[in-house]
This record gives C-alpha cells, sequence and structure tokens, in this order.
C-alpha cells in the first residue's frame, strides 16, 4: 500500500512538472499584445511586425529601435493645446497690473508735490527778517515763540546767537512740541545742562563746567547745521 502511495504522489509530482515546463514555453513564445489573431511571426520579423503595427495604428518606430519580445508599442507624441480662456485670463491680469501701477505712480507724483508746495508754503511763513541784535524782550514776543502761529518763526537764543528754529523744526520747538521750553528765550544754560526745567536762583548763580561748556558747543554745531542765523543777543550774559 505504501509503495503504491508513493507511484501516485510521484506521478502528481512529474504532471504538475511538465505541465510548469510546458506553460513556461508557452509563455517564452507568447507573442506580444502588439500581435493581431494571436499569429506569432518568426523571430526574425518581429522588428518588421512591430514596425507594421505601429504603422497601421498611426504611430512611428524609428528603425534604428530594437524590438524584443514583449516590446511596448510606441505612442504619438501630443501636440500642444492652447488654452483659450487661460490666455484672455494671463493677458487680463498683467492689464490690472499695469493700471495698479500707473495709478500708485501718479499718486506718488501727486504727493511729492504736495509735499514740495507744503515746504515752500513753511517756508514763507516762518522766514523772519535777520536783524543785527535781538534783546530777550524781542524773543519772548508771541509771535516768535509759535504761540500765534505754529508754522511761523520761533526763535531761541543760545551761547549768545539767535536761531530761527520755525519751519523744519516747528514739530519740536512749536506749542506741544518737547523742546518748546526753549523757544522764545535765551536757553544757553537749559540746553548746556540737559534739562527742561526753570532754574532756581541758587543754581543760576552757579557758572557752567567745563563738561556743560562741551556739551553747549555740540549744541551750536547742531543749531548752526540746521537752522538759520538771525542775529545775536544783545544783553547776553558771560557764563
Amino acid at each position: 500500500r505504501h509503495v503504491t502511495m508513493w507511484l501516485a504522489v510521484a506521478g502528481i509530482d512529474a504532471a504538475l512538472y511538465s505541465s510548469a515546463v510546458r506553460a513556461r514555453s508557452v509563455r517564452s513564445t507568447r507573442p506580444c499584445s502588439c500581435t493581431r489573431d494571436g499569429d506569432i511571426p518568426p523571430e526574425a520579423d518581429w522588428d518588421q511586425a512591430l514596425r507594421d503595427l505601429n504603422a497601421s495604428q498611426g504611430r512611428y518606430l524609428p528603425r534604428s529601435t530594437p524590438s524584443p519580445i514583449g516590446a511596448r508599442i510606441v505612442k504619438p507624441a501630443r501636440a500642444p493645446s492652447f488654452d483659450a480662456v487661460e490666455i484672455a485670463r494671463q493677458l487680463t491680469l498683467q492689464w490690472v497690473i499695469s493700471v495698479r501701477a500707473s495709478a500708485v505712480r501718479a499718486a506718488h507724483d501727486a504727493l511729492r508735490l504736495r509735499s514740495a508746495d507744503r515746504v515752500q508754503e513753511l517756508r514763507r511763513r516762518s522766514y523772519i527778517e535777520p536783524r543785527e541784535s535781538w534783546s530777550l524782550e524781542d524773543l519772548a514776543q508771541p509771535q516768535h515763540d509759535g504761540s500765534l502761529d505754529p508754522d511761523g518763526p520761533i526763535l531761541l537764543a543760545v551761547d549768545g546767537v539767535v536761531y530761527n528754529v520755525g519751519g523744519a523744526g516747528a514739530k519740536f520747538y512749536a506749542p506741544g512740541g518737547e523742546y518748546h521750553c526753549f523757544a522764545g528765550r535765551d536757553a544757553t544754560r537749559l540746553l548746556a545742562k540737559q534739562r527742561t526745567e526753570e532754574e532756581t536762583a541758587a543754581q543760576l548763580a552757579v557758572p557752567l563746567s567745563v563738561g556743560e561748556r562741551l556739551v553747549l558747543a555740540g549744541w551750536s554745531l547742531v543749531l548752526q547745521r540746521k537752522y538759520v542765523k538771525v542775529g545775536l543777543l544783545s544783553d547776553r550774559k558771560r557764563e
């Protein structure tokens, strides 16, 4: 019984092996999907068969391209497509950008002209005729400290020299500015001491130190470079 079973198993194995060999041989000789009606041309004719098939289906296979068994059919190159809607959208976008750029340039030019006109107007309103000398009473007049017209002339004296700090310096020395306490007066000691509060009588009696004189010289250089000298202070006190 055991011998019979062994022979049966061996027969099944042999049958399976022969089936596998036949299937392998069939796959190796089966034509590719590009052939029609299951015709298997000789191996030497594969090149020509694939070329004919591609030509019949509107495809092109170069003669120099190798065509082994199972080679893929060459697909024709697609012609570039033109989307009219996309082209119109791009042109419209470029037009909108150019229109906005032109509007921005026009607004910038108008603002620059208004700024130039404003500068000229400030220069005209803040101008004051220079004098040979000014008194403390002249400096304290409302028309000279920005009280009547913040855009008008604003005078202050530093180390015996009177400057007109109006116009460009109005935002600092006009009423509401951080340096308005220096306007319409002799601001020599306040600037030298770097303070905005009034000094007491005892403090006024003390002369300026060397360091304070150096600070005062720095302020004088700044005022000379930025503002217009309009005269000298007549009743200057030597510090």
